[in-house]
């Protein structure tokens, strides 16, 4: 469960009419925003999001075009540019676990 602590931040005007910043409360993380945000099926949405930044880091890394990625993952390409842009709803985490397998071809990553 997040803890809160109060933090005070200002920062002093330099000149007469600048905004003074400050922060009354800052709240620390769960380690899962989407628990932290109160979001149904927390874990699930946690782990399609991991499953989804490390196929992109595969991509970035082999320097893969977006039309390579997708042949190789075996999908349309409007499902990877959703995959690629976080738009995750239409996928399970065993799809996405599926697609990684399949960018991994074996080679170690």
């Amino acid at each position: 469960m997040a803890t809160s602590r109060n933090l005070t931040i200002k920062k002093r005007p330099q000149k007469a009419g600048q905004l003074l910043f400050h922060c009354e409360k800052v709240e620390a993380s769960s380690g899962n925003v989407f628990a932290d945000l109160g979001l149904p099926d927390a874990e699930e949405l946690l782990d399609k999001s991991k499953l989804a930044v490390r196929i992109a880091e595969i991509a970035e890394q082999w320097g893969w075009t977006k039309s390579e990625v997708t042949r190789r993952a075996g999908i349309h390409e409007h499902e990877m540019s959703n995959l690629l842009r976080g738009r995750l709803s239409g996928f399970s985490a065993a799809e996405l676990s599926a697609i990684l397998n399949r960018l991994r071809g074996g080679v170690r990553c």
